[in-house]
């Protein structure tokens, strides 16, 4: 704005005579700087009008009820339709790991459990999977899995007067409120008879989130385009400064307040000048004239013309004149092309930067992004970064690092002190070599790959698909190290009483959904590219995908996999755990029934399972399995029956306490026999 004001009093067009400079001098440089943030606002418009134009030409898939000719028989089909032609009304089908184009009520899947998990990191940036019930529409899952009878999806969903009423669109993401009505014929006393099903945020898939752990579900599109809840939410970007624009800012205000005063001095003293070289204008002010009308002045080439702006005499009009004058003279103090190098210095480093093959991300083979230009010097004074949610530094990557089992700690290295007396129960010479009572540490003679590779015979030619898979396996064993722990695995040898229930609890009392992995995925997932921790909940070990609700779940139950305890199949109630032993050839199978879930919230900061095994003693199949934040644990735990149990106690506490100094997060297993 400065430079504006400067350029339009140097234009004589408006002022002729008042700027001692041309106005090429302020213009130029003015139109060269605007032009470059035109350019980047033009750039910054098109890659957002591209991005806009790519998803709203995605396609997905919609029901279409067509009559063939000329019997007019009904067939479905399913239509390819891109984003921006979907309608209120339709029902789209949405495959495993896509985007979910629109609000969807969720009326069919391809879960037994009629569930869906979505990942909702683009509306909350939560990375937790959520699940999703379908709606409680009769006939529709039945119709909509097989897609062979149109005349029952026709009947589910335009006969009866079906309809759905809902909510106006809004902004909250985790309300809704509608209700599915069918009927409204009259009945025998001239009421109408409707029947309505309530709806909840529970049976509703919002645009921008992605489904998992399903090979597809259907859903009615609810709201589109701009009604949708993510779009509600979209708020327009706001404008970023840095502080070294700040700070030049306010250096450009203190610099044009020291011309404006320098200005006033200026046009003050030459005021003062004019009067004592020409009194007669001093006295006479602009009155004074000569024989052809100009003022009387001494100096002759200091004569106004008598055209505005060039007045006569030093009175107020000449005395603001000259002010002007001088600012104008003075504007070089505020240099223009500061603003110029600044364009260009940022443009250049937004290119080095998008380039820098530092910042190259070998993992999904993406190029740094830069998303504007104008707060590069703040990401270069970056020092430190404070978050309030670990998986915003961890990637949302856990790994199993450590675990205390009966007191007991087992880590990758070992290097914990622990209590050698109460390592009972290895009675097997092949298990220890040696044990340092003054050190703790041991010497384990076990195989390294005796938990990792999951085959039976490790030294047997391996297919190629084999050799693929066990990439996933490696990446998994190499990222929750505690696997590599030398004495957990000579206590899993052992069939060590504790240590067997710890894995037997961690493979039990959770919400993971294993999802076998066919034979092309199996070779897919071992690219380089795919055998690399996810970040979304799922993850890849012994030919089974693990699709967790939270990081933490899928690295617990990883960990008990790598170390025998693999988790086959959890649907139904029922959970079906593998277990591998290194001197049994085969593969062992046991299967738990789960009667309870009481699944985790930030209030009860714990879940809890009820379990029955009908493979243990007659008053020990009724488990109750508890894990959740040490503190909410540890106090709910009974009293230590003897000194022993007082032991293993305060190990614990010790461990937890030496685990969190080393910024570990922690939580505590529990359990108890229930009666029948």
């Amino acid at each position: 704005m400065y430079f504006l004001v400067i350029g339009c009093l140097q234009l004589d067009v408006f002022f002729p005579g008042l700027s001692p400079t041309h106005w090429s001098t302020t213009i130029g440089p003015l139109l060269f700087v605007l032009s470059i943030n035109a350019v980047k606002e033009a750039v910054d418009d098109y890659g957002r009008h591209k991005s806009d134009a790519e998803v709203n030409a995605r396609t997905v898939e919609v029901v279409r009820v067509k009559e063939e000719s000329p019997d007019g028989k009904k067939r479905v089909v399913l239509e390819s339709t891109a984003w921006r032609d979907l309608r209120v009304g339709d029902v789209a089908k949405v495959r495993a790991d896509a985007e979910i184009p629109a609000d969807l009520l969720l009326v069919a899947s391809a879960d037994v459990s009629s569930l869906a998990y979505v990942e909702t990191a683009n509306l909350d940036g939560e990375t937790n999977l959520k699940v999703k019930t379908t709606a409680p529409i009769d006939g529709a899952r039945e119709a909509l899995r097989e897609l062979d009878n149109a005349d029952a999806l026709v009947s589910v969903f335009t006969q009866k007067n079906a309809r759905l009423a809902c909510e106006a669109p809004n902004n909250q993401l985790y309300k809704f409120e509608g209700k599915w009505i069918t009927g409204g014929e009259e009945g025998g006393d001239g009421n109408s008879c409707e029947t309505e099903t309530g709806l909840s945020a529970d049976n509703v898939l919002l645009r921008g989130s992605t489904l998992r752990n399903a090979k597809f579900v259907f859903g009615v599109v609810v709201f589109t385009g701009g009604d949708t809840k993510l779009m509600r939410n979209a708020t327009r970007a706001p404008r970023k400064t840095s502080r070294l624009e700040r700070h030049m800012n306010v250096l450009v205000m203190c610099v044009g307040l020291f011309q404006t005063l320098v200005g006033l001095a200026l046009a003050g003293a030459q005021r003062e000048w004019l009067w004592r070289q020409n009194p007669e204008v001093a006295a006479g002010g602009s009155k004074v004239r000569g024989v052809d009308g100009v003022a009387t002045m001494r100096h002759w080439y200091l004569a106004p013309s008598g055209v505005w702006p060039d007045v006569e005499a030093a009175d107020a009009d000449g005395f603001f004149t000259q002010f002007v004058r001088f600012v104008v003279l003075l504007n070089a103090l505020i240099p223009i092309s500061l603003y110029v190098t600044l364009e260009l210095v940022k443009v250049i480093q937004c290119f080095l930067i998008a380039n820098d093959k530092h910042l190259y991300d070998t993992e999904n083979d993406t190029k740094c992004g830069v998303r504007t230009t104008t707060l590069n010097e703040e990401l270069g004074a970056v020092s430190c970064v404070l978050s309030d949610k670990t998986g915003t530094l961890t990637r949302n990557v856990m790994a199993f690092a450590k675990c205390s089992i009966n007191g007991i700690a087992y880590g990758e290295d070992d290097q914990v002190v622990n209590d050698v007396s109460c390592l009972k129960g290895f009675s097997n010479d092949t298990d220890f070599d040696t044990l340092d009572a003054s050190s703790g540490a041991s010497h384990v003679r076990v195989r390294v790959d005796a938990f990792v590779s999951g085959d039976d015979e490790p030294n047997a030619t391996k297919t190629k698909t084999k050799t693929k898979t066990k990439n996933n396996d490696r990446v998994a064993t190499e990222t929750h190290v505690v696997a590599r722990s030398r004495s957990l695995r000579a206590a899993v040898e052992a069939r060590h009483p504790p240590v067997a229930a710890f894995l037997e609890h961690l493979a039990t009392c959770h919400t993971v959904v294993p999802e076998p992995l066919p034979l092309r995925e199996e070779e897919t997932t071992a690219s380089e590219e795919s055998a690399k921790p996810s970040s979304h909940g799922a993850a890849s070990f012994g030919g089974f995908k693990y699709q967790a609700s939270s990081p933490d779940e899928e690295a617990l139950v990883t960990g008990a996999a790598i170390l025998g305890r693999r988790v086959a199949r959890n649907a139904d109630g029922m959970v079906e755990i593998l277990s591998s032993e290194e001197d049994v050839e085969e593969k062992t199978s046991s299967t738990v029934r789960i009667l309870a879930v009481n699944e985790f919230t930030s209030a009860r900061k714990r879940m809890s399972v009820i379990v029955r095994d009908d493979s243990r003693a007659p008053g020990e199949r009724l488990i109750l399995r508890l894990k959740g934040a040490d503190a909410t644990v540890l106090e709910r735990c009974a009293e230590p029956a003897d000194h022993e149990s007082r032991m293993v106690f305060e190990k614990t506490q010790e461990h937890l306490d030496l685990f969190a100094r080393e910024g570990l997060r922690t939580l505590v297993l529990a359990e108890r026999n229930l009666s029948e």
